[in-house]
C-alpha cells in the first residue's frame, strides 16, 4: 500500500463515517436504527456479585444505535472494510500488513474526526 492509497483510504473512511455519524444525510439511518433497536431500561449490575443494584434504572442504547453515533466505533469497522477492499484489490499482500493498516487507518480516521470536531 502506497502512502497515497493510505491517505485516500483514511480520508474516504473519515468522510463516510462523518456522513453517517454527524451529517444530516445520515440522520435517516440513525433514526431508522433508533426505531428498529429501541433502548433498554434496566438496573445496573454489580460486576463483583452479578446482582442487580436496586434503584439504579438506566436507559441503555443497543449496539447498532451506539455504532451509528460513535465516530471511533464506526470508523474502526469501516476502516476494516476499506483495508480488506485494498487487500482484495491486490494493493496489500501480507495479512500482517492488513492488520497494521486497519489499525493505522482507524486511528487516523479517529484523529481527523476529533480535529474536525474541535475546529
Amino acid at each position: 500500500m502506497t502512502w497515497l492509497v493510505f491517505v485516500l483510504l483514511a480520508l474516504a473512511v473519515y468522510r463516510v463515517t462523518r456522513a453517517i455519524v454527524r451529517d444530516q444525510v445520515g440522520a435517516p439511518v440513525r433514526r431508522a436504527l433508533a426505531r428498529r433497536f429501541p433502548p433498554r431500561v434496566g438496573p445496573l449490575v454489580d460486576e463483583a456479585t452479578g446482582t442487580e443494584i436496586e434503584g439504579t434504572a438506566t436507559v441503555r442504547p443497543r449496539w447498532p444505535v451506539v455504532l451509528a453515533s460513535c465516530a471511533w466505533c464506526l470508523g474502526t469497522w469501516l476502516s476494516l472494510a476499506g483495508v480488506l477492499a485494498v487487500h482484495l484489490a491486490g494493493l496489500l499482500d501480507s495479512w500482517f500488513l492488513v492488520v497494521l493498516a486497519w489499525l493505522a487507518v482507524s486511528s487516523v480516521v479517529g484523529l481527523i474526526h476529533e480535529w474536525a470536531e474541535a475546529s
